[in-house]
């Protein structure tokens, strides 16, 4: 909730694009680092890092509705869920086979 806002406000000061890009790579190496983890001491600042990137959402629904005309945007924002439920569903599943495809 707090890294939407803070991102909410950072949008309005350097490009909405640039913010969405330094969140994802938030929401990146934190996922990452909490795949890698060995200990519960690395665990918490990967959960930290992902939390940050979290906040990605809101200003991604942002960007799509200032994009988008008054008229296509219930299609743009229904895309958008469907986009992130896909994911939801494929991404663990995708992510928990990825240590069988690298070795």
């Amino acid at each position: 909730m707090l890294s939407s806002y803070l991102l909410g406000i950072a949008s309005h000061r350097v490009p909405i694009t640039l913010c969405i890009l330094v969140s994802l790579g938030f929401d990146l190496g934190g996922n990452l680092l909490y795949g890698l983890s060995t200990n519960v001491y690395m665990l918490l600042p990967a959960r930290f890092l992902a939390g940050i990137g979290a906040g990605n959402v809101a200003i991604s629904r942002a960007y799509v509705s200032s994009i988008f005309p008054r008229a296509a945007r219930p299609t743009a924002m229904g895309y958008l869920a469907t986009a992130q439920a896909i994911g939801f569903i494929y991404g663990p599943g995708t992510l928990a086979r990825a240590p069988f495809y690298i070795s």
